[in-house]
Protein backbone atom coordinates (compact mmCIF):
# COMPACT_ATOMS: atom_id res chain seq x y z
CA UNK A 1 0.00 0.00 0.00
CA UNK A 2 1.14 3.54 -0.75
CA UNK A 3 1.55 5.70 2.35
CA UNK A 4 2.18 9.43 2.16
CA UNK A 5 3.67 12.00 4.52
CA UNK A 6 2.58 15.51 3.53
CA UNK A 7 4.96 17.81 5.39
CA UNK A 8 4.34 21.55 5.59
CA UNK A 9 7.69 23.29 6.01
CA UNK A 10 8.42 26.60 7.74
CA UNK A 11 6.40 26.50 10.98
CA UNK A 12 7.96 29.35 12.96
CA UNK A 13 8.39 31.62 9.94
CA UNK A 14 5.31 33.80 10.56
CA UNK A 15 1.90 33.62 12.29
CA UNK A 16 0.14 33.38 8.93
CA UNK A 17 2.17 30.28 8.13
CA UNK A 18 1.18 28.74 11.48
CA UNK A 19 -2.48 29.41 10.73
CA UNK A 20 -2.28 28.01 7.23
CA UNK A 21 -0.53 24.83 8.31
CA UNK A 22 -3.04 24.22 11.08
CA UNK A 23 -5.89 24.69 8.60
CA UNK A 24 -4.23 22.33 6.11
CA UNK A 25 -4.00 19.73 8.88
CA UNK A 26 -7.60 20.14 10.00
CA UNK A 27 -9.25 20.42 6.59
CA UNK A 28 -6.72 19.08 4.10
CA UNK A 29 -4.09 16.43 3.50
CA UNK A 30 -1.17 17.82 5.54
CA UNK A 31 -0.05 15.35 8.22
CA UNK A 32 3.29 16.75 9.37
CA UNK A 33 5.18 19.99 9.80
CA UNK A 34 8.72 21.08 10.58
CA UNK A 35 9.63 24.04 12.76
CA UNK A 36 12.38 26.63 12.45
CA UNK A 37 13.71 27.44 15.93
CA UNK A 38 16.25 30.23 15.43
CA UNK A 39 13.90 33.02 14.35
CA UNK A 40 12.12 35.46 16.70
CA UNK A 41 8.66 34.22 17.65
CA UNK A 42 9.57 30.70 18.75
CA UNK A 43 7.38 30.89 21.88
CA UNK A 44 4.31 31.71 19.78
CA UNK A 45 5.10 28.90 17.37
CA UNK A 46 5.40 26.40 20.21
CA UNK A 47 2.13 27.61 21.72
CA UNK A 48 0.34 27.29 18.37
CA UNK A 49 1.59 23.72 17.99
CA UNK A 50 0.51 22.79 21.51
CA UNK A 51 -2.95 24.27 20.97
CA UNK A 52 -3.40 22.95 17.45
CA UNK A 53 -4.47 19.61 16.01
CA UNK A 54 -2.36 16.48 16.37
CA UNK A 55 0.47 16.63 13.84
CA UNK A 56 3.95 15.18 13.44
CA UNK A 57 6.53 17.84 14.30
CA UNK A 58 10.03 17.83 12.87
CA UNK A 59 12.95 20.23 13.18
CA UNK A 60 13.59 22.39 10.11
CA UNK A 61 17.34 22.81 10.53
CA UNK A 62 18.37 26.26 9.34
CA UNK A 63 21.74 27.69 8.32
CA UNK A 64 20.43 30.23 5.81
CA UNK A 65 18.22 32.79 7.56
CA UNK A 66 18.20 34.82 10.78
CA UNK A 67 20.66 34.70 13.65
CA UNK A 68 22.28 31.44 14.72
CA UNK A 69 21.30 29.90 18.04
CA UNK A 70 24.95 29.83 19.02
CA UNK A 71 26.81 33.10 19.45
CA UNK A 72 28.11 34.36 16.11
CA UNK A 73 31.68 34.11 17.39
CA UNK A 74 31.18 30.38 17.98
CA UNK A 75 30.23 29.73 14.35
CA UNK A 76 32.20 32.28 12.30
CA UNK A 77 32.06 30.40 9.00
CA UNK A 78 28.25 30.49 9.03
CA UNK A 79 27.70 34.23 9.52
CA UNK A 80 28.34 37.57 7.83
CA UNK A 81 29.86 40.70 9.37
CA UNK A 82 26.56 41.45 11.16
CA UNK A 83 26.41 37.97 12.70
CA UNK A 84 23.57 36.76 10.47
CA UNK A 85 23.28 33.50 8.58
CA UNK A 86 24.10 34.17 4.95
CA UNK A 87 22.12 31.95 2.57
CA UNK A 88 22.79 28.63 0.97
CA UNK A 89 24.29 28.98 -2.49
CA UNK A 90 27.21 26.67 -3.21
CA UNK A 91 29.84 29.39 -2.76
CA UNK A 92 28.55 30.28 0.71
CA UNK A 93 28.05 26.65 1.76
CA UNK A 94 31.60 25.80 0.69
CA UNK A 95 32.85 28.11 3.48
CA UNK A 96 30.90 26.32 6.21
CA UNK A 97 33.25 24.30 8.40
CA UNK A 98 32.08 20.95 9.76
CA UNK A 99 32.75 22.07 13.34
CA UNK A 100 30.63 25.21 12.96
CA UNK A 101 27.84 23.26 11.30
CA UNK A 102 27.88 20.73 14.13
CA UNK A 103 27.82 23.40 16.85
CA UNK A 104 24.89 25.24 15.34
CA UNK A 105 22.75 22.27 14.38
CA UNK A 106 23.30 20.63 17.77
CA UNK A 107 22.21 23.91 19.40
CA UNK A 108 19.04 23.94 17.29
CA UNK A 109 18.25 20.36 18.27
CA UNK A 110 18.80 21.21 21.95
CA UNK A 111 16.57 24.29 21.66
CA UNK A 112 13.77 22.29 20.04
CA UNK A 113 13.99 19.61 22.71
CA UNK A 114 13.85 22.26 25.45
CA UNK A 115 10.32 23.17 24.28
CA UNK A 116 9.01 19.78 25.36
CA UNK A 117 7.38 19.17 21.98
CA UNK A 118 7.80 15.62 20.60
CA UNK A 119 10.36 15.53 17.80
CA UNK A 120 9.35 13.28 14.91
CA UNK A 121 12.15 13.81 12.37
CA UNK A 122 14.87 16.05 10.98
CA UNK A 123 14.73 17.97 7.70
CA UNK A 124 16.22 21.29 6.62
CA UNK A 125 15.39 24.78 5.39
CA UNK A 126 16.35 25.25 1.73
CA UNK A 127 17.44 21.59 1.79
CA UNK A 128 20.80 22.43 3.32
CA UNK A 129 21.46 18.78 4.08
CA UNK A 130 22.04 18.28 0.37
CA UNK A 131 25.51 19.66 1.22
CA UNK A 132 27.60 16.72 2.39
CA UNK A 133 29.28 18.49 5.31
CA UNK A 134 25.76 19.21 6.63
CA UNK A 135 24.45 15.75 5.84
CA UNK A 136 27.23 14.13 7.88
CA UNK A 137 26.19 16.14 10.94
CA UNK A 138 22.49 15.44 10.36
CA UNK A 139 23.22 11.71 10.16
CA UNK A 140 25.14 11.85 13.45
CA UNK A 141 22.33 13.78 15.16
CA UNK A 142 19.64 11.49 13.79
CA UNK A 143 21.58 8.41 14.83
CA UNK A 144 22.05 9.65 18.39
CA UNK A 145 18.36 10.58 18.69
CA UNK A 146 17.00 7.57 16.73
CA UNK A 147 15.15 9.87 14.33
CA UNK A 148 14.24 9.54 10.66
CA UNK A 149 15.46 12.12 8.13
CA UNK A 150 14.03 13.60 4.93
CA UNK A 151 15.54 11.53 2.10
CA UNK A 152 18.13 13.66 0.38
CA UNK A 153 21.13 11.45 -0.50
CA UNK A 154 19.01 8.50 0.58
CA UNK A 155 21.78 6.01 -0.19
CA UNK A 156 23.91 7.62 2.53
CA UNK A 157 21.04 7.53 4.99
CA UNK A 158 20.48 3.87 4.23
CA UNK A 159 24.17 3.08 4.71
CA UNK A 160 24.08 4.80 8.11
CA UNK A 161 20.96 2.91 9.19
CA UNK A 162 18.82 6.07 9.25
CA UNK A 163 15.12 5.58 8.49
CA UNK A 164 13.66 7.73 5.73
CA UNK A 165 10.83 7.68 3.17
CA UNK A 166 11.41 6.00 -0.18
CA UNK A 167 11.28 9.33 -1.97
CA UNK A 168 10.85 13.02 -1.38
CA UNK A 169 8.95 15.24 -3.79
CA UNK A 170 9.52 18.95 -3.31
CA UNK A 171 6.00 19.85 -4.22
CA UNK A 172 5.09 23.46 -4.95
CA UNK A 173 1.52 23.83 -6.09
CA UNK A 174 0.80 27.34 -7.27
CA UNK A 175 1.16 27.15 -11.05
CA UNK A 176 -1.74 26.80 -13.53
CA UNK A 177 -1.48 22.98 -13.68
CA UNK A 178 -1.09 22.49 -9.93
CA UNK A 179 -4.14 20.28 -9.51
CA UNK A 180 -3.24 18.07 -12.44
CA UNK A 181 0.39 17.80 -11.30
CA UNK A 182 -0.63 16.78 -7.80
CA UNK A 183 -3.16 14.25 -9.10
CA UNK A 184 -0.55 12.63 -11.34
CA UNK A 185 1.90 12.37 -8.47
CA UNK A 186 -0.70 10.86 -6.17
CA UNK A 187 -1.78 8.32 -8.77
CA UNK A 188 1.82 7.18 -9.40
CA UNK A 189 2.88 6.71 -5.77
CA UNK A 190 4.79 3.45 -5.21
CA UNK A 191 4.06 1.06 -2.36
CA UNK A 192 5.80 2.12 0.84
CA UNK A 193 6.20 5.54 2.48
CA UNK A 194 6.79 8.66 0.35
CA UNK A 195 6.97 12.31 1.38
CA UNK A 196 5.58 15.39 -0.34
CA UNK A 197 6.84 18.76 0.87
CA UNK A 198 4.63 21.84 0.76
CA UNK A 199 4.47 25.43 2.02
CA UNK A 200 0.89 26.49 2.83
CA UNK A 201 0.15 29.67 4.72
CA UNK A 202 -1.69 32.97 4.93
CA UNK A 203 -0.09 36.27 4.00
CA UNK A 204 0.96 38.62 6.78
CA UNK A 205 3.52 41.40 7.10
CA UNK A 206 6.10 39.19 8.77
CA UNK A 207 5.85 36.64 5.97
CA UNK A 208 6.40 39.39 3.41
CA UNK A 209 9.54 40.37 5.30
CA UNK A 210 10.94 36.85 5.67
CA UNK A 211 10.06 34.97 2.48
CA UNK A 212 9.96 35.31 -1.29
CA UNK A 213 6.97 32.93 -1.31
CA UNK A 214 4.01 34.99 -0.12
CA UNK A 215 0.70 34.87 -2.03
CA UNK A 216 1.82 31.52 -3.45
CA UNK A 217 1.30 29.97 -0.02
CA UNK A 218 -2.40 30.85 0.02
CA UNK A 219 -2.87 29.28 -3.42
CA UNK A 220 -1.14 26.14 -2.21
CA UNK A 221 -3.30 26.04 0.92
CA UNK A 222 -6.43 26.21 -1.21
CA UNK A 223 -5.27 23.24 -3.27
CA UNK A 224 -4.22 21.12 -0.26
CA UNK A 225 -7.65 21.57 1.34
CA UNK A 226 -9.69 21.08 -1.82
CA UNK A 227 -12.41 18.45 -2.08
CA UNK A 228 -10.82 17.10 -5.26
CA UNK A 229 -7.51 16.32 -3.57
CA UNK A 230 -9.06 14.80 -0.46
CA UNK A 231 -11.29 12.63 -2.66
CA UNK A 232 -8.29 11.51 -4.72
CA UNK A 233 -6.44 10.37 -1.60
CA UNK A 234 -9.43 8.16 -0.77
CA UNK A 235 -9.99 6.91 -4.31
CA UNK A 236 -6.32 6.01 -4.86
CA UNK A 237 -6.22 4.12 -1.56
CA UNK A 238 -3.40 6.24 -0.10
CA UNK A 239 -2.76 6.06 3.64
CA UNK A 240 -1.92 9.50 5.06
CA UNK A 241 0.78 9.18 7.75
CA UNK A 242 3.53 11.25 9.37
CA UNK A 243 7.12 10.52 10.38
CA UNK A 244 5.99 8.86 13.58
CA UNK A 245 5.30 5.81 11.42
CA UNK A 246 9.05 5.10 11.67
CA UNK A 247 9.06 5.05 15.49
Amino acid sequence: MAALIVNADDFGLAPGVHRGIREARLHGIVTSTSMIVNLPGLEAAVRDLREGPDIGIGLHLNLTQGKPVRAAGDVPSLVDAEGMLQGDDDEIAARWTPDDVRRELKAQVDLFRSTGLPLSHLDSHKHIHRHLQVLDVVIDLASSLHLPVRPLHRERLDAAGIASPLQYVDAVYFDPDSLGKLMRRLQSLPDGVSEFGCHPGYVDDLLRDRSVWVEERERELKLLTSDAVRTAIHDFGIDLVDYRIFA
